[in-house]
Order: C-alpha cells, then structure tokens, then sequence
C-alpha cells in the first residue's frame, strides 16, 4: 500500500476565512484509496464536515460524499482519525467553516471557494484564489488487492477475518466476486 495526502498543512495562518466552503487545490490527492486521518486548524471550536470534491471543468467542482467530523477544537491542530473516507486520485479534500477556518492570502497553492455550506452532494461553482493556502489536510493509504490469508474451502464466502485488507464498506466477499484465487477459477 502507498501512501496519500490531500491538501495543505494544517498550521496557524495569518486570518480565518468567512462562511465559505474551502478547498486546497494546490495539493490533490495523489492516489485512489481512503483517508485515515484529517487535520485542520481554527480559530475556535466548531462544528465540522468534510466534502470529498473533483474538478468537472473550468470552476466547477462536483461533491462526492460528505462526512461528519464532529466537533473540532480550535486554537490548535486538531486532528481527526481512525477514518475511513474514500477518496480518487485528483480529489480536493474540502469542509466548511462559519468564519473559524485559518487561511493565509499568500504562499498556499491555492484555494477554491463556495459561499455557504456546499459540503453536500452536486456540482458548484467555485471562486479559486491562486497563492492562497487553507488548514485543512488529509492522510491516507492506496487499497490494493486484497491480502488473503486463508479461504474457508466449500463455504462460498470468504469472511473479513480472512482478508487482512477489504475495501471500505465491505463485511464479506462472496467468492464469485473474486473470479480466481491462485489461478484457478472459482
């Protein structure tokens, strides 16, 4: 498994940004898999949910999920784990901040910008500022083929307990799923 992040460093910045939702696009993604982790740094506590986002076209940003965070506290890195968010190759990391959000104008690889709480599924229109930087980073790992231990013969499923990594979401494999094991067909 390689390793992902998403995003720009999670420091004390110069100001905060108003009741906008936030993205860095200086930073995508940089392979398919899931965050384990996310960092973000405000002003005070607050409320958050992260938006996982990708570039449609010109300024025009698509919203694939939406997680909720928690409470995050602020004054300080605050740092979200145990995740598992699922996230493509090229994605934006995105949340939104009631005026908390620490954000410098200069130095960043950019942000883009949706007035208001757009961390919901659709496409928007963003305003992208160039040299801006936010405090909003993810981590995580690439999910490669599944690493199997063992297979119960003749049962038809093979169980999370014998799988050391299974996509996000999955309890079970049917055995069909896997077409071949070893080389033989199932």
């Amino acid at each position: 498994m390689g390793a992902i992040d998403v995003g720009a460093a999670a420091i004390d910045r110069a100001g905060v940004n108003g009741n906008a939702s936030v993205f860095d696009v200086g930073n995508p993604a940089n392979a398919t898999g899931a965050l384990s982790s996310v960092e973000v740094w405000l002003g005070s506590n607050e409320h958050l949910y992260i938006g996982i986002f990708y570039l449609v076209s010109g300024s025009n940003y698509t919203n694939r999920s939406r997680t909720d965070m928690g409470t995050a506290i602020g004054g300080a890195k605050h740092t979200f784990s145990g995740l598992n968010v699922a996230i493509t190759a090229g994605d934006f990391l995105a949340t939104y901040s009631n005026n908390q959000m620490q954000i410098d104008t200069s130095g960043g690889g950019g942000v883009a910008f949706v007035g208001g709480d757009c961390i919901y599924p659709g496409t928007y229109s963003c305003t992208v500022h160039a040299g801006y930087g936010v405090s909003l980073y993810g981590i995580g790992a690439t999910l490669g083929w599944a690493n199997i231990k063992n297979i119960r013969m003749g049962t038809g499923v093979v169980l999370a307990t014998d799988i050391a990594n299974i996509r996000p979401g999955t309890g079970s494999i049917a055995v069909a799923d896997a077409g071949k094991f070893d080389g033989v067909p199932v």
